[in-house]
């Protein structure tokens, strides 16, 4: 019987594939270094000082913004826009290094031609994480000293569930915990409302995610439907379906020989 692939098989690709990217560099590094013909790093001379990340899209391709992305309350229009930025950025094989503090800095800043400083990138991170429109899926280690050489990030389409959250993200309630203490009040605030979506998560005890319906009828009900008016009740008297429906007390057999007397209207 086959099964499926599970979402850890996804991300550890996700994590193979930035290995890669790394690799890669360091061979090209190492060529230049050879050859001299190119610049020696800064630091070391090799890559295993560099720090990369890694992001991927686990919603449909598309270019357009989600609606929820907009009418998350929890967001300010900071935290839209990098969500915004970060999907620019993912390329087509939806596998891309993710941006740097100073990549992203010109792309967030609030005043036009002024790039925003670290700590509102780091804030911007830190909201969207909490509020589950980004998750850190794995963190990439060296396979001989063990030391972090990036992590690989997942962007949502809408946000993931607590349970899912804490799947995806095994540092999830840890990141919630620190935000309760963080310095900005707005990070603080975020936290707060995670914490209580939490706390009120029917799926967090029994570690069960939701079911593909259960995702659908939370959309619905977030969109009103849920608690839309029913519809009255028709009688049997009443057309339906553009038509005329027969009363309860017409009869449902017809007489053969009204039917078969009546000629048809003859034509001219």
């Amino acid at each position: 019987m086959n099964r499926r692939p599970t979402l850890g098989f996804a991300i550890n690709a996700a994590a193979g594939a930035l290995q890669n990217h790394l690799l890669l560099q360091q061979m090209k590094l190492a060529q230049q270094q050879n050859a001299g013909s190119g610049p020696v790093h800064p630091n070391t001379g090799l890559l295993d000082e560099e720090h990369y990340d890694g992001i991927v899209f686990s919603g449909n391709p598309h270019e357009t913004v989600p609606r929820g992305l907009l009418l998350d309350d929890r967001l300010s229009p900071l935290e839209r826009n990098a969500w915004q930025v970060f999907r620019l950025l993912i390329n087509g094989d939806g596998v891309t290094a993710f941006p740097s503090y100073e990549k992203l800095r010109p792309y967030l800043g609030s005043s036009p031609g002024k790039s925003a400083s670290k700590e509102t990138v780091a804030k911007a991170l830190t909201v969207l994480r909490l509020t589950r429109w980004l998750s850190l899926g794995q963190r990439v280690r060296d396979s001989v000293s063990g030391r972090v050489q990036g992590n690989v990030y997942i962007l949502h389409d809408e946000p993931v569930g607590c349970a899912e959250a804490m799947e995806i993200d095994h540092n999830y309630m840890q990141l919630v915990g620190q935000a309760l203490g963080h310095a900005n009040k707005a990070v603080r605030a975020v936290a707060e409302l995670a914490f209580k979506e939490f706390a009120a998560d029917p799926h967090h005890l029994s570690g069960a995610r939701p079911s593909r319906l259960e995702v659908i009828e939370d959309r619905w009900r977030q969109q009103g439907w849920h608690d839309a008016p029913q519809t009255v009740e028709h009688s049997q008297d009443r057309a339906e379906f553009g038509f005329r429906t027969k009363g309860s007390g017409e009869s449902d057999l017809l007489s053969s020989e009204s039917e078969l007397s009546k000629k048809a209207p003859e034509r001219i």
